[in-house]
């Protein structure tokens, strides 16, 4: 499996956390993804990529990206050409691209899961789900992770063999579970114990995508261009629920994971990760809230 280079990283989180090339006012956002707007007599690298002026002609949902380095002319009224074409401008030679739009917005929404942490000699049925941390293993991990039960049974006396690799299949007891991760990467086919939160006063949170709000990877809390190695950024914001006016999780169930999506409601999933730790959430309980800097994102690479 090939891995992405840094600048492939960074031009991923930068596009879809970090505002993509272009604002929603139309200013240019992030230089990871696109270098600014094109100026007169500049000197431009291969690889650059600016964004068309409204002077320029057919510049609609395309940028240039320079495929031969040089130092663009004074012309302010040039025409953009298709997408895969070429364009000289001084000496320089732009190629068009299409652009990397970003979302909107991105909303963090909370989803339950209806049996909380795995229990010893415990009964489950089909539709079940069930929050632990893996033993690890080969290709697993030691992470916490989601898994449905596929087929009713009890569960043994002690946890063995969650090894945490996406998709696994693990016979626990008499009943038997699969890792949720191909799963939440679908954003459909949810089992029935997986739902998200409804009532309450319950609503998603919105953190819009930009430099301000989510971090470079090159350090928690930069609002500079991704120029980072780690593939990784998390909330320069705090994301706050609003406080429970009736119960969101209660008995078995319990608040078990916290997604990003396209929309205020429905939408499409951008991540989804379990919690730490399950938490049941009643009427009156403090409204939960994730601190600066503790959603945590990461490309896997």
């Amino acid at each position: 499996m090939a891995a992405f280079a840094n600048y492939a990283e960074n031009f991923l989180i930068d596009g879809i956390f970090r505002g993509g090339a272009v604002n929603a006012s139309g200013t240019v956002n992030s230089t990871a993804v696109v270098k600014g707007v094109w100026a007169a007599t500049t000197a431009y690298n291969v690889g650059d990529i600016v964004a068309p002026p409204a002077t320029f002609t057919a510049g609609g949902g395309k940028f240039l990206q320079c495929t031969t380095a040089g130092t663009s002319g004074s012309t302010t009224t040039l025409a953009c050409p298709a997408i895969g074409s070429t364009l000289t401008d001084g000496t320089v030679v732009w190629t068009a691209v299409s652009g990397m739009p970003s979302p909107l917005n991105l909303y963090y929404a909370l989803f339950t899961i209806n049996k909380g942490l795995r229990s010893n000699l415990t009964a489950y049925v089909t539709g079940d789900v069930m929050s632990l941390t893996a033993n690890g293993g080969s290709g697993g991990d030691t992470k916490q992770h989601l898994y449905r039960c596929t087929t009713s049974g009890t569960t043994a006396a002690s946890q063995a063999g969650y090894l945490g690799v996406p998709g696994e299949v693990i016979t626990d007891g008499s009943a038997v579970f699969t890792e949720m991760s191909p799963v939440l990467q679908a954003g459909t086919g949810f089992p029935a114990g997986f739902a998200e939160v409804s009532g309450g006063s319950y609503a998603r949170v919105p953190l819009a995508p930009s430099l301000a709000n989510y971090a470079g990877t090159q350090s928690a809390g930069s609002i500079t261009p991704s120029t980072g190695t780690n593939a990784t950024t998390s909330n320069n914001s705090p994301v706050t629920f609003p406080a429970p006016t009736g119960n969101w999780a209660t008995g078995t169930s319990q608040v078990g994971a916290v997604a990003i999506m396209t929309l205020l409601t429905g939408g499409q999933f951008i991540a989804a990760a379990p919690l730490t730790t399950p938490k049941t959430v009643n009427n009156g309980d403090a409204a939960p809230s994730y601190a600066t800097g503790t959603l945590i994102f990461q490309l896997d690479n």
